[in-house]
């Protein structure tokens, strides 16, 4: 009984998971690509101190890139991270499934891209904005 409760509980938690390119002001969002069959996602907390995570969801994600851009950026991950122009560009060779990414930052107006690929060879690519 308890088990049926616990698998529909996340049954209707994985039906609610967000789609959409979403754009907030403050709070937190996910974002998941539909095309992506490892169900990785992209989420972001926005306030007085943001951050960014990604999680490789069930299959491992090679050669992800992700790109943050904003107005006053700071961050504190120097070993995978680097200034590009005005961006801040994070580059991290594998991920392994289940396993994530987490960036805190400071800044405003910010906004996150991440580009990463399966084993398969497909490429895959998931934002958020403030």
């Amino acid at each position: 009984m308890r088990r049926a409760l616990a698998l529909a509980c996340l049954l209707t938690l994985a039906a609610c998971a967000p789609a959409a390119v979403p754009s907030v002001g403050g709070g937190a969002v996910a974002v998941v690509d539909p095309s992506d069959g490892g169900r990785a996602f992209l989420s972001a907390t926005w306030g007085e101190y943001s951050k960014v995570a990604f999680y490789a969801g069930s299959l491992d994600a090679y050669d992800l890139v992700l790109r943050v851009s904003g107005d006053g950026l700071r961050i504190n991950t120097p070993e995978y991270c680097r200034v590009d122009v005005r961006d801040i560009l994070c580059t991290v060779p594998q991920l392994p499934a289940g396993r994530n990414f987490v960036l805190p930052m400071r800044g405003s107006r910010l906004s996150a891209v991440a580009t990463y690929k399966r084993a398969s060879g497909s490429t895959h690519r998931a934002q958020v904005r403030q």
